[in-house]
């Protein structure tokens, strides 16, 4: 109906034109007039309003497409704009494609993605009104600071949708650069975190080992002073020499076998047979483990072993002896 608006128009001025300065009431022309009038003022309010060079605020993105608080919009629609620079790049005559460049100060955090959008937004809006086409469409703007140099562009939108602003391609680099540089912070707060981490967790390590030493220390302290225990002897140096340590408290690691008597009993003291005289007859039972035990070297003495005959093996006077918690001692003995 839009499109017969004009041809409308010029039929009433022919008309008028026919009949000015002879038309009366009732006149035939005047009613023509007066019914094509009408028509026209009912295919006008029929008809859709025609763009205008304002558009009126830009529909606001939806949250999934905007971050940002309303404290940065309107702290970016604070902006004087007569600090920001525009100029149109391109303004199509065939398409609604419009491209233009902005230069707003250094101050503005355009890292903050609703300030950098509520700027966008202000562009397309100059863009717009300076390249009217009665819609959103097609609408590029670059956002840079600095005059110097303003091909630098920071933020870069472009926006598809003829009715809303959604700024499908989107580039900041600002913003890009914070996020960048708050992930490294991120990571080296992290690193630095395991690490405190790792550093607590070998302090609790060294001390829980000093607290065992020190606790080794303090049972082999009092087993030696308990028993006058000179020396812990290993398997080599007794078997080898058991009357270098005559007459000597010294201690070995052992386990029990048996009772050869009332008072004597056989041990092995890594893999050898030992034997142990004035044993009291009810210590040693089911006790399988090891056994820290003191005793006065006597020198040595025979016994029978199987397959072997008749060996002299050491033989130790029983002064006192401790149950171990731990295979070779390791919770009474301290290491060497």
């Amino acid at each position: 109906m839009v499109k017969h608006f004009g041809l409308v128009v010029v039929i009433i001025g022919a008309i008028q034109y026919v009949g000015a300065g002879s038309a009366q009431a009732g006149d035939p022309i005047e009613q023509t007039l007066k019914g094509l009038s009408g028509l026209v003022r009912k295919m006008h309010e029929q008809a859709p309003a025609p763009p205008t060079g304002n558009l009126g605020a830009p529909a606001a993105a939806s949250n999934a497409q905007t971050t940002g608080g309303s404290s940065a919009e309107a702290g970016a629609r604070t902006i004087d704009d007569s600090s920001i620079t525009y100029i149109m790049e391109d303004c199509s005559k065939s398409i609604s494609y419009r491209a233009i460049r902005m230069t707003v100060p250094s101050t503005i955090d355009l890292a903050d993605d609703a300030t950098a959008r509520a700027l966008l937004a202000r562009g397309a809006k100059w863009a717009e009104a300076k390249c009217h086409k009665g819609n959103w469409g097609n609408i590029v703007v670059s956002i840079g600071q600095n005059p110097k140099n303003p091909s630098n562009i920071a933020v870069r939108g472009r926006n598809y949708d003829d009715k809303t602003l959604t700024w499908r391609e989107l580039y900041n680099g600002p913003r890009e650069a914070r996020q960048k540089a708050e992930a490294e912070q991120r990571a080296n707060r992290e690193r630095a975190e395991r690490a405190a981490a790792q550093m607590r967790e070998q302090q609790a390590r060294a001390a829980a080992e000093q607290a065992a030493k020190a606790r080794i220390a303090e049972r082999w302290s009092t087993f030696s002073s308990k028993n006058g225990v000179t020396k812990l002897v290993t398997n080599q140096e007794l078997f080898k020499n058991p009357f270098m340590f005559e007459k000597q408290a010294v201690a070995i690691v052992v386990t029990f076998v048996q009772m050869q008597a009332a008072d004597q009993g056989l041990f092995k003291f890594d893999g050898d047979p030992v034997v142990v005289s004035d044993v009291p007859k009810t210590r040693f039972g089911s006790h399988a483990g090891a056994i820290l035990l003191a005793g006065d070297v006597l020198g040595t003495t025979k016994v029978q072993i199987p397959g072997l005959g008749e060996v002299a093996v050491p033989h130790l006077s029983y002064i006192g002896a401790e149950d171990c918690g731990e295979s070779g001692c390791g919770d009474i003995v301290p290491k060497r």
